[in-house]
């Protein structure tokens, strides 16, 4: 045996009984299911347990921060073609100062960010009353499905807490995304570079 190095013994036929009481060894098909596949290295990265590593937490904060402390604000084009800022426009206050009563937008745009950083999506929804949007509220990225309708292009958003779930359209629902291949939902960049987390 050079430099104490060995191979691991095989692993034990898996059996029902197996999967369904040992979970300090859970089978793949169960890693799979909670997003939670082993690595080569055998670990496995989520994006909670991501922002364990100080150099992914590093990163995350310093953007999400960074978007967090940027100002916001709503514009409107005038006829003349100049843009003014609208203070009365309904979003303003909810994008510039206060996202919902116990909310500043500043901790709600830092938080949609590092969600998008770590689980792909970030996602707020716009509550409305009357047709004018009154708070936008975080919602965690797992309560949320993306839907394509394959008829309009329109993605569509099934919100689940719980046994309750709801369907929103893109019109209710701020989503900001990670890059990704299909353009509809994010990839979440822990995920892709877990090999080298």
């Amino acid at each position: 045996m050079m430099f104490g190095f060995r191979k691991k013994p095989a692993p034990a036929p898996e059996t029902r009984a197996t999967l369904a009481t040992d979970l300090s060894a859970p089978s793949e098909m169960l890693l799979d299911l909670f997003g939670a596949t082993p690595l080569q290295s055998g670990v496995s990265i989520t994006p909670e347990n991501a922002m364990r590593v100080p150099a992914v937490r590093a990163a995350v904060q310093a953007i999400a921060e960074a978007i967090g402390g940027l100002p916001c604000s709503i514009f409107e084009r005038a006829s003349s073609g100049s843009v003014q800022l609208a203070n009365d426009h309904p979003a303003h206050a909810l994008v510039h100062d206060a996202a919902n009563p116990w909310t500043p937008s500043s901790r709600l745009f830092e938080q949609v960010t590092r969600d998008a950083l770590t689980f792909g999506n970030g996602y707020a929804f716009i509550n409305r009353r009357d047709g004018e949007p009154v708070e936008l509220i975080h919602v965690r990225p797992i309560n949320v499905q993306v839907l394509y309708i394959l008829e309009t292009g329109e993605p569509e958003f099934r919100i689940t807490n719980g046994d309750d779930q709801r369907v929103v359209g893109f019109r209710d629902m701020l989503h900001i995304m990670a890059p990704s291949i299909d353009g509809v939902g994010g990839a979440s960049p822990v995920l892709m570079c877990a090999e080298s987390i």
